[in-house]
């Protein structure tokens, strides 16, 4: 899940933009899956995604999540 997710990244671009701005994590195209996003109380938007077990392994050590 994204937390507070900025107003450029959208479901149809959250892949192409991960890879875009972590060059350095070599994600596997196709690894991640924007599944839907929503709106707080607090009007904060958050965004739900899918990940393959290698991609997810890689962020939990890098401490992204």
């Amino acid at each position: 899940m994204i937390i507070n997710e900025p107003e450029d990244i959208h479901i149809e671009n959250l892949e192409d933009t991960l890879i875009a701005q972590n060059p350095d994590l070599h994600f596997v195209k196709g690894d991640i899956k924007a599944k839907f996003s929503y709106e707080t109380k607090i009007h904060t938007r958050n965004l739900v995604m899918e990940l393959g077990a290698q991609t997810r392994k890689l962020l939990l050590q890098k401490g992204l999540i």
